[in-house]
């Protein structure tokens, strides 16, 4: 066990850096380069730091991570979860150092791993190489099996989180517009989605054009009142707006705090997310899905996508009017199935139903994926494997 200093850790952020007077955002620079959009996303994360001291942080974090890589020399890092800063910090000096890298995190179908190298959501390599990933043969076999999955989570209603149970629609109804469309929002923790700094690469491998979960409320709200819609608005756990963000809403806008997230989609018409793994649980409970950015489900002709504004009120009125058809539900169980025979592990909590692959054994069954759907060699020798 190693463990880390101070700075590390976010409550201890303020006091270290604040007692540095240098410009560390030239030294950030001439030091490591490759890290100024890092820092970018610490001053989006902390919106009180003052200027450089973002910098400083990222350098301090930076110049530990390196030494550490330098003293221990590992042949591989496995690392749980690509969205923390001081994670994507060590990903990109493994990658300078040559060091093979693997993401972990929860899987997009509850009870399941992921495991790879490319990251999470819209990095992750379903949605980069979606269109190869889509391809991948699956026999009658395993579509059956997926049939079976899909239907064991939708009776059992088994969540990556566990759920509240109180009585939110008492709260909701008596302002819902009989016979008009439900339509739902699921918003997202935008620190952990790739959200925190929008920048080129939140553009291009998250959310196409919206800066945060919260911006797109008003824009659906508008949406909402055009077409005479009602609209819930869930926002993520871990990242609820403040008193002054909700009060800013527009008066058409639903808000829902604590709910059973399966409840709230029966509830609904149709489910709206940016990538919001909520976009699975609505599919699973058998309800259409409109996807306004990336993750795992991109372009698998499961989900009405609009990644851009001008397509967004079509998309909604084709979910609207469409529901979730028979063609989307069958290319849903094919990518059940690709997604258990393919990407992801199954988690082995004892007694309990397990779908998905075995845990590797060797590391180098972690690439068999990425020779799949992008052609990239990245096994470790027989002896590094070791």
């Amino acid at each position: 066990m190693y463990v880390l200093p101070k700075i590390f850790a976010a409550d201890m952020l303020r006091p270290i850096v604040r007692k540095e007077n240098a410009d560390y955002s030239v030294i950030l620079q001439e030091k490591y380069p490759e890290l100024m959009e890092i820092a970018k996303e610490y001053e989006g994360i902390y919106s009180d730091l003052e200027n450089g001291e973002a910098h400083l942080f990222t350098y301090k974090q930076a110049s530990f991570i390196e030494k550490m890589l330098l003293s221990f020399r590992p042949k591989g890092v496995i690392i749980l979860c690509s969205f923390p800063t001081s994670h994507r910090i060590l990903a990109v000096l493994c990658k300078k150092q040559g060091i093979p890298v693997i993401y972990t995190h929860k899987g997009a179908l509850p009870k399941t791993w992921a495991l790879e190298i490319g990251g999470e959501m819209g990095e992750s390599l379903p949605a980069v190489y979606s269109d190869v990933f889509k391809m991948l043969p699956v026999n009658a076999d395993e579509m059956e099996e997926a049939k079976d999955v899909w239907k064991y989570l939708n009776e059992s209603r088994i969540n990556r989180k566990i759920q509240p149970q109180n009585n939110w629609k008492s709260r909701v109804c008596y302002r819902i517009k009989k016979n008009r469309p439900i339509i739902f929002y699921a918003g997202l923790n935008d620190t952990q989605s790739g959200l925190a700094y929008y920048g080129e690469n939140a553009r291009i491998y998250h959310s196409p054009m919206f800066s945060s979960s919260m911006e797109a409320v008003p824009f659906l709200a508008d949406l909402a009142k055009k077409n005479d819609w009602n609209l819930l608005y869930k926002p993520h756990p871990m990242y609820r707006p403040t008193e002054e963000q909700k009060n800013s809403f527009p008066d058409n806008v639903i808000y829902v705090d604590a709910a059973d997230i399966n409840d709230v989609i029966d509830f609904s018409d149709v489910t709206i997310t940016i990538l919001s793994s909520t976009a699975y649980v609505a599919l699973i409970r058998k309800k259409p899905v409109v996807m306004l950015g990336y993750n795992q489900l991109r372009r698998k002709d499961c989900t009405y996508e609009a990644f851009t504004k001008d397509n967004i009120d079509f998309a909604i009125s084709s979910a609207i009017n469409e529901g979730f058809s028979q063609k989307q539900q069958d290319a849903f169980t094919k990518h059940i199935a690709q997604l258990l025979k393919y990407y992801l592990y199954a988690d082995l909590e004892v007694g309990a139903v397990t779908f998905g692959k075995p845990l590797p054994k060797n590391i180098n069954d972690v690439y068999e994926l990425s020779e799949l759907v992008c052609g990239k060699s990245c096994l470790l020798t027989e002896r590094e494997a070791d």
